[in-house]
């Protein structure tokens, strides 16, 4: 995936759009992969493990997951827990 983004990507937008074309099952279980991906760079930036290149990304999945979990979206008791 790293190669794809780093290489053969054009436009994340244009990636994320192709991507809903997918079977119905295939984009849930992607969907749940980008979500593994958010609350990684959420426990990332809780932590202060990120950087300036990547500060933009770990702030912004960091908001999003502590909304999810606010909202009981998600269910993370570990992730809440370390944000006390």
């Amino acid at each position: 995936f790293a190669n794809f983004v780093n290489g053969r990507m054009c436009s994340a937008e244009r990636t994320g759009r192709e991507l809903t074309k997918a079977h119905r099952y295939l984009q849930q279980q992607m969907f749940k992969v980008c979500i593994g991906f958010i609350r990684q760079l959420a426990i990332n930036y809780q932590k202060g493990c990120y950087d300036e290149r990547n500060k933009w990304a770990s702030q912004l999945a960091a908001a999003a997951y502590d909304r999810l979990t606010e909202d009981n979206l998600i269910y993370a008791p570990e992730y809440t827990n370390l944000k006390m």
